[in-house]
């Protein structure tokens, strides 16, 4: 599948269990999906897709499978924005092009940020600075609309990725 021209990782995978597609929308509608959270259960990126357009959301799909340098990382968040051809290759020129995105004429913004875990297992501590660019970008954002966030798409369950322990205390995204 493809969103706003761009291959839509995860296409493969079905509904997790606990999202419906109603849980998911009301989610966004209600401004739940703030900060930068992990989904648990991880919902298909398609569905979080159509959801988040359903609620009149801006969904960025952010797919950094494979990449394990802050440069590639950097070159990845700038083509799914997209970020300005300018932007230079370092963290504060990263924070500052995120903090002026504009969510539009749209209710709220969340990135679906996929294949996270190659760069947290590869820069454990320039993942833990990339992760605080996220939330203060999802700060600046929610600023302009009802919510806003950034989204870790976990594994599947099983997974033997040590990425995941980078998130262990971040905040999840549940269905109720």
């Amino acid at each position: 599948m493809t969103h706003d021209g761009l291959s839509v990782p995860g296409t493969d995978q079905g509904r997790a269990g606990g999202w419906s597609a109603e849980s998911l929308v009301a989610t966004f509608r209600t401004g739940q999906v703030r900060g930068v959270r992990v989904w648990s259960p991880a919902p298909s990126v398609v569905d979080v897709v159509t959801a988040a357009e359903a609620a009149d959301w801006r969904c960025v799909v952010l797919d950094t499978a494979g990449i394990v340098t802050k440069r590639d990382v950097i070159a990845a968040f700038g083509r799914a924005f997209p970020l300005p051809s300018y932007l230079g290759h370092n963290w504060d020129a990263l924070e500052e092009a995120l903090g002026d995105v504009e969510p539009g004429p749209h209710a709220g913004i969340v990135v679906v940020w996929t294949g996270w875990m190659d760069y947290a297992a590869a820069d454990p501590d320039g993942f833990a600075v990339l992760l605080a660019i996220c939330r203060a970008a999802a700060r600046e954002w929610s600023r302009h609309v009802v919510g806003s966030a950034v989204t870790l798409r976990a594994p599947a369950h099983g997974s033997t990725n040590t990425g995941q322990a980078a998130v262990a205390a971040l905040p999840r995204v549940r269905p109720d």
